[in-house]
């Protein structure tokens, strides 16, 4: 397979996604995208002997068309009876609109297409009605000591020759952390990560005023390329 061939079955597997979509069957349309992904994973790791520029067009259609997803995953949670009601789900829902929100600006770049900016601004009025309902959003920002490798060729990060955000025959370069140490946190409001946000029901204050955090994460691992683990 090449790149044309394997482009035409993603613009046809799209149209039958955003189809899908608007008729809120968002159950089958992540069933299109798995089978797209499917594809995607056969063609970067598989026996087709694809050549890079295939590999590379293959990770770049799997990260949208895992995003797309995500988009269907927040639909399905935000139709259940009961979404409003459970936190659990709110806060569920908040990571994967960014989840969804990175893989589209991501494929923005390198799939252009109108329907995109539309997600995009679905994904903002989520994320507004969420901040209406659970208010000032704080975050945990968390310091670590770490080393970072290389997701390519898992060599120190400063002495290779890779670029993080750059697709290497079907990879993508990024900083790796490992042998992680948590020195310290905080509560910010302009957070590296939105993922790790501090929820209402989950904090409170003690009689010093001290803020206390229960079950709150201060650290969450996210990769946009995830699905080649599956």
């Amino acid at each position: 397979m090449d790149v044309e061939q394997l482009e035409k079955i993603a613009n046809s597997t799209f149209e039958r996604w955003v189809s899908l979509c608007r008729q809120e069957k968002h159950s089958l349309a992540k069933d299109e995208a798995q089978t797209l992904i499917g594809l995607c994973v056969e063609t970067i790791g598989g026996q087709n002997e694809a050549d890079s520029e295939t590999k590379n067009a293959a990770l770049e259609l799997g990260i949208l068309f895992r995003g797309l997803q995500d988009f269907n995953t927040v639909y399905e949670l935000i139709k259940s009876s009961n979404y409003e009601l459970d936190d659990a789900q709110i806060e569920k829902v908040w990571v994967l609109l960014w989840d969804c929100k990175d893989r589209v600006k991501f494929s923005k770049s390198h799939y252009a297409n109108a329907v995109l900016n539309i997600l995009l601004e679905k994904i903002k009025l989520l994320e507004k009605q969420i901040d209406e309902y659970a208010g000032s959003a704080i975050y945990t920002s968390a310091e670590i000591d770490c080393s970072v490798i290389c997701s390519v060729c898992r060599a120190d990060y400063r002495s290779c020759d890779h670029f993080a955000g750059q697709i290497y025959n079907g990879h993508l370069c990024s900083r790796t952390p490992i042998d992680l140490r948590l020195v310290n946190f905080a509560a910010v409001e302009l957070p590296e990560d939105p993922r790790n946000r501090l929820w209402p029901w989950k904090t409170h204050e003690a009689e010093r005023g001290d803020l206390v955090l229960e079950n709150c994460l201060i650290l969450r691992s996210f990769r946009l390329d995830d699905f080649l683990d599956k």
